[in-house]
Order: C-alpha cells, then sequence, then structure tokens
C-alpha cells in the first residue's frame, strides 16, 4: 500500500481522553480535518497499544454513507465508504470520524493501562493518508466490597450450640483481592448472646471483641478475599440461656473494608433465639429474580416469581411487596399506572400481593442490556434483613434471514461492473456462510474487506465460485459491491447463484447477468521472445519474421498499425526502415511509427513484419531498444501490445583529449615553469586505462632553450629525447591517473630574449587505438606582473555581500597593461574566509578546490557577478579571505586581503503602538532601537498634513491629528546597510457624542480634597473655554484652555460660598454647556 500526502488529516485534539470506569461513550475527537481530494473509501482506526478485546471498543454513530466494520481481534474499526466501491468526500470522512466513541464495558475493573488509538483515511488509489493518533487514559474508581448471601436466610438459634452467623457468605470486589478490616454488632442485643470466633487460622486477620462487648467483634489485618470470607463465615452466635425473657429476633450486621478505605454496605442477618414452644416470629428472606425479553417489548412479572424468591420459617406468606428503587433504563407500571419517585415516597414503594400480576416492565426505545431494581418482602410482621435484586436482560429483536435479489444487471463484453447492491437482513454478528458462483466469468469481492472474510479450502477472493463465512455485518458489505467480470470473448448471459445461511436458517437466489457483445480488436500474437543483437556499424537488421495479425471477429479491415519504440530510443542514431504494401502509408514522428490505411490482416502483418533497425553513429549509445507494436481495426478498436527487445553492442573507440583553456599559453620570459595544460581532461568511452602517452614540440623548439616536466607515479615510465624535443610516458594505468600526469606537465624556457612561438602535441593510446591530437600554442612574452592590494567590504548580519568585476578592478593595477588590456583575464580565490563561506552560483567553494597550480580557485570575468559571501548564521565580527588577478600572462607576485566587517543587524521596539485620541488631541509615538550601528530616523504618514509638531529625525514625535493617520518610520544604519520600516496607527474617532462632565460642585478649603473645579473626562477634548460669573453676571472666572485649575477665587482672593453661573465651550463649538456650580468654602 502506497503512502503519500494526497490526504492530510489535521487539527486533531492533542490532549489524551479521559475516560472513567462506568462512564458513558466518549468522542475520539470532535476538531479532526480531512484535506485532500475527494475519492476516500476507507477509514481505520486502531488501537496500536493497550488494546484489550474483552473490554475496548469503537462505536460509530454517524451516517449510512460510511459502514462500520469492529475487528475485536485486532482492535481496527474500519468506515468503509457504502455501498462497496462507491467513494466519499473528505467532508463525509471527516463528519464519519468525528461521529466515532470509545467504551469501555467492563464498568467494574476496567484495565488502566494506557491506549493509543491511531487514525488514517484511504483513497480510492489505494493511497494512505498520514497517520494522527490520540491517547486513552481510564480512570479507574475504586469500588466497595461486597458482601451478600446467596440464601439470605435468617437463622434460628435454640440450643447451647454455635450457630454460624452466615455460613454461606461472599465477600466479592471487582477492584481488590485485599481487604483491610471488617465489623460484626449485634443490635437489638439482649442478655447473653454472644458472638463466637476462632482466632487462629494461619492468617493476617486479628479479631477482637469491641471494647469487650460479647456483640460486637472487629477484624483487622490486610489479607486476602478468600481469607477475610473464611473468617466471617467461622463468626458463630449462642446465647445458653433459654427463659422466655431471653427469646426473640436480633439483627447481626456486618461491614467489610478493602486496602483503599472504600466500606461495602452494611450486610444485615437476622437471628432468631428461641426455646422450645417460643411463638416469637422469624422475619423472613428474599433472593434476587433474573427476568429477560427483547428490545421494545414489555416484561410481565408473575406472582409465582416473587413466591419462588420469598422465604418464611413459619411459611407465613406474604401480602406485599416494596419496590426499593427504579430501574435506570426503562419503566414499571402496577394496573396501568408508571412507578416513579412520588410512588416510592409517598406510598413507600408497596405493591400488594394481587397486583403482582400486574407488575410490568417496559425498556427505553431501542435499549439491550441489563437493567436492575430492589425490592423486598415482608411476612406481615418485618421485612427480609436484605433487600434483593431484580435483574432484566433485554435482548436485541431477532432479525430473519432474507436477502433482496435485484432482477438483472448488465456488462460489456471483456469488461468489469460493480453489480446491483444485494440488500441483507440478519443480526449483525450472525455467523453466515456463504456461496456466490457464476457460469462464465469471475466474481470479485472488494480488497478491503477481505481479511475479515474465512474462504473456504478451494475459495479465494476471485474465481468462478467464492464460499467464505463471515459475520452478517460483513456480509452486508460483500454483497453491496460485488464486481462482475464475463470470460473472453463470451456474450449472452450468465447468473450469479447466491446461498447464504446460517445455524438454523437459509436464503437462495439468483441475479441473471446480461453480457453486451462489442467489437473484439485485432490480436497480435506470435513475435519472437529472444532479444535482438545489433552491433555497431552492422546493416539493418528485421526486428521480426513471426508476428501474427488475427481478428476473432473475423475482420477482414486494418485502419492503422503503430510501432513505438518506447524505451532507448535516439532519433540522432536510431534509424528505422520498412516496406509499403497496397495503400497503407507511413508516417514517423520522433519515436513513433504510424502506418495507416486500408488493409488486410495479411498486408499489414507483412508491413510489419518487414520493419528494420540500424544504427547511424560511430558512437552509438548502448543498450536495449523496446519495439512496441499495436494495430486498429475498422470499429477503431485498439489491439493488444506485444513487444520485443533489441540490444545494441557499441565496438571500442578511441580515446579522446579535450581542454576549455583558451588559445595560446602566455610564457613570461624570464619566469618559473608553468603548467602546459592544467584542466585538459582524458576521457574514453570503451576503456578506463591508458597505456602510454607522448608529449612532442610541433614547432619552434629549441633544445638549448626549452624543456618539459612531469611528475609520474611509481610504477609508471617517463624519458624524455632532448634532440627531438620528446617525452615519453609509459605504463598502463586509469584515465584519471593519466589525465592527472598531463595536467602536471611542465614547461620551462631559460631565454630572457624574444623568441617564436611554440607548438606541442599531445597524443593517448589505450591498448587498441590511439586518441586524437592535441595542440597547444606557447607565446613567449615579456611582461610585468600586475599588482593588488587589499580593500575592506561591509555587510549586515545574516546578510550576503556580492563582488563586481569594477569592484576588484578598483585594487588592480598593471604597469604594461599587457597581455589583457584595460583589466585582467581572471581572479583566483587564494584563502577562504573562516566565520563564513565563498559560494560560485550557490555552490560552496571548499579548500580542496584551492589549486596551488593555479594559484587559488579559478573566477573567471564572467562569473565574477556570482560571487557571494555568506557569513555563519548570526555572526557579527570580522571575517578575510585573500585573492590575486591573472593578467594573461602571470599572477600578481603578492595576493591582497578582502576584509569583511559583519555588523549586527538593525532590531527595534515600538514603545508607542496604535493609539487613540480625540481629534486636536496630541499623542506621542516612539520607538526604540536595541541593536545597529549610529542609525537615523525619519516619519511620515499618510495624509497630506501629518500635523507632527516636533522635530521628525529622532526616535519620538509629538502628532495632533484630526483624523485617523497612519504615521510611517524609517530607521537606518550607518552607510545603510540596515533599514526598517513600519507603521504605528492613530485612530481618531469622532468624540461629539461624549458629553463634557462638569460637576455641581466643589470645596476649595485648603484640604487637599476638591480643591478644584475638576472635569474628570477633560483630557479627551482638544480645548474647553470657560467663562463662570456671579449673580450679578460679572465675570469671575475665564480660561480659553482650561486645565481643571480654578480653585474658587477672583483676582487672588477667595470667592464666597455660593451659586456662580458658567458657560463652557467644548472643541471650538463641538458642545456648548451652561449650569450652576455651588461653590462652599
Amino acid at each position: 500500500m502506497n503512502t503519500a500526502s494526497a490526504q492530510n488529516l489535521a487539527n486533531i485534539e492533542g490532549g489524551e481522553i479521559n475516560y472513567a470506569e462506568g462512564g458513558d461513550l466518549v468522542q475520539i475527537t470532535n476538531t479532526l480535518t480531512v484535506g485532500g481530494n475527494n475519492a476516500l473509501v476507507l477509514a481505520t482506526l486502531t488501537f496500536e497499544s493497550g488494546y484489550d478485546a474483552n473490554e475496548d471498543t469503537l462505536i460509530y454513530e454517524g451516517e449510512t454513507v460510511l459502514y462500520p466494520v469492529f475487528n475485536e481481534e485486532a482492535g481496527r474499526l474500519l468506515l468503509l465508504s457504502y455501498p462497496a466501491g462507491s467513494t466519499r468526500t473528505s467532508e463525509e470522512m471527516q463528519t464519519a470520524l468525528r461521529s466515532v466513541f470509545y467504551y469501555n464495558t467492563n464498568e467494574e475493573n476496567p484495565k488502566i493501562r494506557g491506549r493509543k488509538l491511531t487514525i488514517n483515511v484511504t483513497n480510492e488509489d489505494n493511497t494512505v493518508s498520514n497517520t494522527v493518533s490520540r491517547n486513552i487514559a481510564i480512570r479507574r474508581q475504586n469500588d466497595p466490597p461486597i458482601l451478600r448471601s446467596p440464601s439470605n436466610s435468617p437463622i434460628v438459634v435454640n440450643t447451647l450450640r454455635n450457630e454460624p452467623v452466615v455460613s454461606d457468605l461472599i465477600v466479592s470486589d471487582p477492584d481488590n483481592n485485599t481487604m483491610a478490616g471488617a465489623t460484626v454488632n449485634i443490635t437489638q442485643s439482649r442478655f447473653g448472646d454472644e458472638l463466637g470466633f476462632s482466632d487462629d487460622n494461619g492468617d493476617n486477620i486479628k479479631i477482637q471483641k469491641a471494647g469487650g462487648d460479647d456483640g460486637s467483634l472487629v477484624l483487622s489485618g490486610e489479607d486476602t478475599r478468600e481469607n477475610y470470607q473464611k473468617a466471617l463465615r467461622g463468626i458463630t452466635i449462642t446465647n445458653p440461656f433459654t427463659p422466655v425473657g431471653f427469646t426473640g429476633n436480633r439483627l447481626v450486621v456486618m461491614q467489610i473494608t478493602d486496602e483503599n478505605g472504600a466500606e461495602s454496605r452494611p450486610f444485615s442477618q437476622y437471628v432468631h433465639v428461641r426455646n422450645q414452644g417460643s411463638t416469637i416470629n422469624v422475619p423472613p428472606s428474599v433472593q434476587d429474580i433474573a427476568a429477560s425479553g427483547e428490545e421494545n417489548e414489555i416484561i410481565t412479572f408473575q406472582l409465582q416469581q416473587f413466591q419462588q424468591a420469598y422465604d418464611d420459617e413459619e411459611q407465613t406468606p406474604f401480602e406485599f411487596i416494596r419496590i426499593l428503587s427504579l430501574p435506570e433504563h426503562g419503566f414499571l407500571t402496577v394496573d396501568g399506572t408508571v412507578i416513579d419517585a412520588d410512588f416510592l415516597v409517598n406510598d413507600d414503594g408497596i405493591i400488594g400481593r394481587s397486583n403482582l400480576n400486574k407488575l410490568t416492565y417496559t425498556p427505553n426505545s431501542d435499549f439491550t442490556g441489563k437493567d436492575f431494581f430492589e425490592w423486598n418482602a415482608t411476612d406481615g410482621s418485618e421485612f427480609a434483613a436484605n433487600a434483593a435484586y431484580i435483574t432484566i436482560t433485554i435482548n436485541p429483536t431477532p432479525i430473519p434471514l432474507a436477502i433482496d435479489v435485484p432482477e438483472s444487471a448488465q456488462v460489456d463484453e471483456d469488461g468489469t461492473t460493480t453489480l446491483p447492491s444485494i440488500a441483507l437482513d440478519a443480526m449483525s454478528y450472525t455467523p453466515l456462510n456463504v456461496s456466490l458462483s457464476v457460469g462464465d466469468g469471475q466474481i470479485f469481492i472488494n480488497p478491503i474487506i477481505l481479511p475479515f472474510l474465512n474462504f473456504s479450502d478451494d475459495s479465494s477472493e476471485s474465481g468462478e465460485t467464492q464460499a467464505f463465512t463471515a459475520t452478517a455485518q460483513v456480509t452486508r458489505y460483500v454483497l453491496s459491491g460485488l464486481q462482475y467480470q464475463p470470460n473472453t470473448n463470451v456474450a449472452g448471459s450468465d447468473l450469479l447463484n447466491i446461498s447464504v445461511s446460517s445455524s438454523n436458517e437459509s436464503e437462495e437466489d439468483i441475479l441473471s447477468i446480461t453480457i453486451i457483445p462489442i467489437d473484439d480488436p485485432i490480436v497480435l500474437s506470435d513475435i519472437e521472445p529472444d532479444t535482438l543483437i545489433y552491433q555497431e556499424n552492422s546493416s539493418f537488421i528485421s526486428i521480426t519474421d513471426s508476428l501474427t495479425l488475427s481478428d476473432p471477429d473475423g475482420a477482414a479491415v486494418v485502419l492503422s498499425a503503430t510501432v513505438t519504440v518506447s524505451e532507448g530510443f535516439d532519433a540522432s542514431q536510431d534509424t528505422l526502415a520498412y516496406d509499403l504494401t497496397g495503400g497503407i502509408t507511413a508516417q514517423q514522428q520522433d519515436n513513433q511509427l504510424l502506418f495507416s490505411g486500408e488493409g488486410s490482416l495479411s498486408q499489414y502483418q507483412t508491413v510489419l513484419r518487414s520493419l528494420a533497425y540500424q544504427n547511424n553513429s560511430e558512437d552509438p549509445t548502448g543498450g536495449l531498444r523496446r519495439f512496441e507494436f499495436t494495430a486498429t481495426d475498422e470499429n477503431d478498436s485498439s489491439s493488444n501490445i506485444v513487444t520485443r527487445f533489441l540490444l545494441v553492442v557499441p565496438v571500442d573507440d578511441s580515446t579522446l583529449l579535450a581542454t576549455d583553456e583558451p588559445g595560446a599559453l602566455n610564457y613570461v620570459l624570464g619566469s618559473d615553469s608553468v603548467a602546459l595544460h592544467p584542466t585538459l581532461t582524458v576521457t574514453d568511452v570503451d576503456t578506463d586505462s591508458l597505456t602510454r602517452m607522448v608529449i612532442s614540440f610541433e614547432a619552434g623548439y629549441d633544445s638549448a632553450l626549452d624543456t618539459l616536466s612531469v611528475e609520474i607515479p611509481e610504477g609508471m615510465t617517463s624519458s624524455w629525447d632532448e634532440d627531438s624535443g620528446r617525452l615519453l610516458i609509459e605504463g598502463k594505468n586509469s584515465l584519471e591517473v593519466y589525465q592527472t600526469i598531463v595536467r602536471s606537465i611542465q614547461y620551462f624556457n631559460s631565454s630572457l630574449e624574444a623568441q617564436p612561438e611554440r607548438q606541442i602535441s599531445i597524443q593517448a593510446f589505450n591498448s587498441k587505438t590511439p586518441s586524437n591530437s592535441i595542440v597547444r600554442t606557447i607565446q613567449l612574452v615579456e611582461n610585468e606582473p600586475p599588482t593588488v592590494s587589499s580593500f575592506d567590504k561591509k555587510l549586515v548580519q545574516n546578510d550576503s555581500a556580492s563582488f563586481s568585476i569594477d569592484e576588484f578592478l578598483t585594487y588592480y593595477t598593471d604597469p604594461d597593461n599587457f597581455p589583457a588590456v584595460d583589466q585582467f583575464s581572471s581572479i583566483r580565490i587564494v584563502s577562504l574566509p573562516e566565520q563564513g563561506v565563498l559560494t560560485i552560483a550557490n555552490d560552496t567553494i571548499t579548500q580542496d578546490e584551492i589549486d596551488a597550480a593555479m594559484g587559488g580557485y579559478f573566477v573567471s570575468n564572467e562569473n565574477i557577478a556570482q560571487l557571494y559571501y555568506w557569513p555563519a548564521t548570526d555572526y557579527t565580527g570580522a571575517d578575510q579571505f585573500d585573492w590575486n588577478a591573472f593578467d594573461g600572462a602571470e599572477l600578481a607576485s603578492e595576493s591582497a586581503t578582502v576584509t569583511l566587517t559583519i555588523e549586527p543587524a538593525l532590531t527595534l521596539t515600538i514603545v508607542t503602538d496604535s493609539v487613540e485620541i480625540c481629534p486636536g488631541e496630541t499623542a506621542e509615538l516612539a520607538i526604540e532601537v536595541l541593536t545597529g550601528e549610529s542609525p537615523t530616523y525619519s516619519w511620515t504618514c499618510d495624509r497630506e498634513d501629518c500635523r507632527i509638531t516636533t522635530a521628525s529625525d529622532g526616535p519620538a514625535i509629538s502628532v495632533n491629528p484630526i483624523e485617523t493617520t497612519h504615521y510611517i518610520f524609517r530607521v537606518e544604519s550607518s552607510e545603510g546597510l540596515d533599514a526598517i520600516q513600519d507603521t504605528i496607527t492613530v485612530t481618531v474617532p469622532d468624540c461629539s457624542g461624549i458629553a463634557l462632565e462638569i460637576p455641581t460642585a466643589f470645596t476649595p478649603n485648603q484640604d487637599n480634597i476638591n480643591d478644584q473645579w475638576v472635569f474628570p473626562n477633560a483630557a479627551i477634548f482638544s480645548s474647553i473655554r470657560v467663562e463662570v460669573y456671579d449673580r450679578y453676571g460679572q465675570t469671575v472666572f475665564q480660561s480659553n484652555n482650561y486645565q481643571n485649575n480654578w480653585d474658587g477665587t477672583y483676582e487672588g482672593k477667595k470667592l464666597p460660598t455660593g451659586t456662580y453661573y458658567y458657560q463652557v465651550v467644548v472643541n471650538q463649538g463641538l458642545q456648548e454647556r451652561t449650569g450652576t456650580v455651588t461653590l462652599l468654602q
């Protein structure tokens, strides 16, 4: 199964699912999203770890377009697109996955280990999505232990013998096997009652009388449930006194506590102490009752059920029972009246004997499972010491086995079809035996469901007959999407026989299938199976001599045939030839040859058998050519494809010497030796080794002046013929070694005067053929070497620095401006930086590429623009590398240094983020630079008038806009290496709807409390003009920009207590207010 990203599951909750013991269903996910294409067939939810088949289950409560199948053995839920063969959208699958719930059937003691649940989806191409998961944590509750007696019967003490209080007592606990203690107490005790016990049983339980009381025991010490059960069963009671005054009923109450401190419900046992002839009543006992029925059906109880569960020593029948609790999953009625909580309280839950045949239980709609309620009975004097349970089991309603088969289906001849869905009714987990058979075809089952089927020995997932066993749930999915394929060339009809049976039911039916005839294509056959061998430089070779064309329908006309070289074809060297006949024509396009025109089977067979191949290359591409043949009949039906392979075998070719070095080599007279061919390459398509190499002077040789030298490895020889100027290198070695040797050849001339040019040839030999000859001209020149100087370059942290040819030319000088004019011919990188890297065209220059023979790493003039320096991440400080330049004849005698300064990147924080003010108010906007060298600042805005009231070249400004304005700041580091630009928004709302708050009184008595007339919200208004008058109309205070500063004085003197009149104008007339203010001195 492929795994790809066609589907994407995301957004599943991160936390684990907490499931409490005895809890309801919990949803697996409510946020998972399914993205990708919409052709989904399956979702898989698998317990990857922690799964327990006895208690863990997954329940699907979504739409029926997804079909759930849960594999209990594997702990895997499949949500299958329904019917089989259909697909679902991502949205439908997302909804379905959000409709899966976890439930633990162990309501008393589930395994507390964690569960891990994985989820993925699969599309119709069998591509599986990524997998997401959720963890499920089980939170177990400590259930208290339980004391019960199957007989639930009181005991009678009528002799001096000790009688066991509860001889059949059972101690159970769903959580714990260790108990910590127990108590036994006699209530309604009388003189002489005594509890007996034995404390020498070899266990850890210690039994003591409580406070010396014969009627109370305390059991302590951790021990097993079994040992505590044995100890409690061993508790006895006796009363040696038999006078009538000591007879009567006692109630013995037992309780037990587990190791976690959970205490059981009290268990009560009636003990009747009597002497001979005593007439005191012995209480009755009641036992559990079991009843069962089917879902949605009413259960009616019978008096006999309660009589059989009731026992009384005096054989006194009960007159009524008492219902002590109500069922959770249904309701009770008596004579048509619902029994509810009010009935239990107001009527004591009492149902008379005569009404017990009218007592019914009605389960909730579609409920299946167990339900409970408690009951008790009285003999007319006393109720039983312990109530009993009525357990009701509601079973699913049986579904009779049935299949509903469509009348018919149809399929094209040689085609495949999905048959109409066959409906199945049965109980979901009923085991079924299924048989499917057809006469002239094959049946295919959707492969998704195959792991859930058990096939018989002679059957499989496809074939004419299939027999398997599976549950009804799985079988229903199988029958919803069977595929049928008729046998080859069969047309007419076929029958699908369906047989489904359970242990006690069976169903059979037939689906009629119509097979619609179609035109059968031409059949190509009998092509040779072996591979053709074609050797380089051979003549044409025939591709097939035995290919045969036939037609099952007897067609006489062929419209076209195609020959495709689908593998290895090279149009520059592969040639196809053929002979045409009749009206057949041919057209070749790239690797495909099309023959067209009406012709007979025999004519096209002749043409295809005439096809021949030849390779016209002297260096052909060896390997296989794959020839594929097809034909098309008069009904435009295409045939099958037949194939023949042809192997092209090249013959041995000579070695090739090549170089991209510039034409002539400039040798500066008076200088040291130079490499003749520092970049020459040696290749051979046929062999990986050479035997010798010859280097010869072809022109200008002077034995007194010219010398060649070479470095050869151990095991090889070299000889220099001074008379002829010929260097011979011998010894079998690899192409790589010979390439290294030829690159090490050095030329030296001892003359100091001008000389004619020299020409030197090189030729290599393998064991069979010589290579091409390559010649290089050496010009002997007089040259003054150039000089280079160091320079500095700055950049910003985590940025890069680029270079230009003009930048290096600035620091380059050539005294004789020769051989290159006004520039160097190339540069060399002599050393690499330590705190970063240099790259050319995004490839990092390594130390291994610093070629000493070349004077460093060669960088052509064209590639200088692609040279970049990249500092290490977050590095700041200095770095450097060395460089040199080549004037066309020689390098500068000394290299120079490029010093790189990496400055910290500019960072800042916005001190004042976006603010809101009223029109005309002033706001302070500020930023703070955290890192960066010598920053400069500038402020602008998106308005024509920015209303900046301070200098705009600093880190802070003051503004008083009258409308919402975006203020744009730009900060640049020194030399403009780095810059940051951002925006601070000053929002200016319409403040006209906000009323100025004006106090009606103040007390300027110098107590520092309310000494000024303060408007609480004055700050949100740009201007407030205030005038205050006394009762004679005289102005006592005036301010055009009131600052909450009037202290009740006029011309420096206190005004008398009284009422004063004011007029207030806000924001140049936005608001006008008049009123009175009381001044209290």
